[in-house]
Formats: structure tokens, sequence, C-alpha cells
């Protein structure tokens, strides 16, 4: 029987990639076994207890409140939750995560780091359009699985303690992949949906989701 998907919005790149994979898309969340958060608008900072930096984008309000309300269900139901950039981000803040809200460099396809099975790691290209960043510092347990060495020149964020906007400088990593092995989540920066069937940066990611399924 195929795993069936519940694509939260409409995108139709990500619709046609789960069905190149064998998936079934379903209208009907209860009936998924896989919600997907796709990519859009950066997530609005209030929501993570920040104010805008100057660099934010501007945050569809609307569509955050939408997608707490879908996280909810699909939480309460136990589905796995996979977010694709925006949607990455936001199930990263949803488990307690913060975000650079802006960087530079990785509105590009470039290098990333992938952890392997046994521990290592190989590097692929991958298709990156965000200028917005998972912290890791979330209180949840999570896992680093996918990164990029240097690549950002700066990071900025809102310094709550000081209210002031800030940066970090030559940071030597930049997150592209967190995993939330106890909430069943998984937080991918890249898209998989940019390249074609076969690509390292898609088998990676479906690699992924059949192994939490």
């Amino acid at each position: 029987m195929k795993s069936k998907v519940f694509i939260v919005g409409h995108d139709g790149l990500i619709e046609q990639m789960y069905q190149q994979e064998g998936f079934e898309i379903t209208n009907k969340i209860e009936k998924a076994d896989i919600v997907q958060f796709t990519g859009g608008e950066d997530v609005s900072p209030e929501i993570y207890d920040q104010v805008p930096v100057k660099r934010c984008g501007i945050p569809d309000h609307d569509r955050d409140l939408f997608e707490y309300e879908v996280y909810k269900e699909a939480r309460g139901n136990g589905q796995l939750l996979v977010g694709i950039c925006r949607g990455g981000q936001f199930l990263h803040v949803m488990n307690g995560g913060t975000l650079w809200q802006d960087v530079n460099n990785h509105g590009r396809t470039h290098r990333a780091k992938m952890m392997t099975v046994s521990g290592g790691y190989i590097e692929i290209d991958v298709t990156s359009t965000h200028h917005q960043m998972m912290r890791m510092d979330s209180t949840e347990e999570h896992e680093l699985i996918m990164w990029a060495d240097r690549l950002s020149t700066y990071k900025t964020a809102y310094d709550k303690n000081n209210d002031i906007e800030w940066s970090k400088v030559n940071d030597p990593v930049d997150v592209e992949c967190l995993i939330y092995p106890n909430k069943q989540t998984v937080c991918f920066q890249p898209h998989p949906e940019y390249v074609e069937n076969g690509h390292p940066c898609r088998d990676y990611f479906f690699d992924m989701i059949h192994e939490l399924l």
C-alpha cells in the first residue's frame, strides 16, 4: 500500500516529486502518513519571541496561524511531519527553536555535508533559496544531519536581552537539516523538488522519510 501525503497548501512541484517517488497525495489530513509543510514567506519572528530585524522578510501572519493549527492536528495524530525550506524552519520553531532572521550566500546552489550511517559524511550539491536559517538552540532533542561549512559570512538575529539587532560573523557551521527523532519531524532547508529524480539531494530526503515512517 502506498504511503499517503497531505501537502499543506498547494505546491505542484512537491506534489509531483512525491508522486514520482511512489507516494499517494491525499487532501484529507486524517488519512495521511506524512504531513508536508512547504516553502514561502519568512516565519513571523513574533512566534519565537523576537522582533523583526531590518532584513527580515515580510511574513504572512494568516499563514502562520493556519499552519499552527495544522501542526497541532498532525502532532495529535502522531503523523510524520516534514518541512521544506520555510516549512522546515516553521517546524523547528514549533519545536522551540529560533531562526537567524537573515544570512547571506544561501540563495543559490551550494555544497553541503550529509551525515552517513557510518557516522561520517559525504558532500553533495543542494538547491538553496532561503535567507533565514535554523539555529541549534531548541531544548527538544534534535540531530544535525546536514550542514554547510563557512558558507555565510554573517547571521543576523534579535538580541532580546539587550533589545538590539546583532550579527554573528564567520560562524563555522550553517544548519541545513535537523531531525527531531522523538517528534517524528524532519526540518529540511534545501529544495529536493527543484532537482530531478535520482539526484543525491532528493535521494537523501526520501531516505530520511522512509527511515522515519
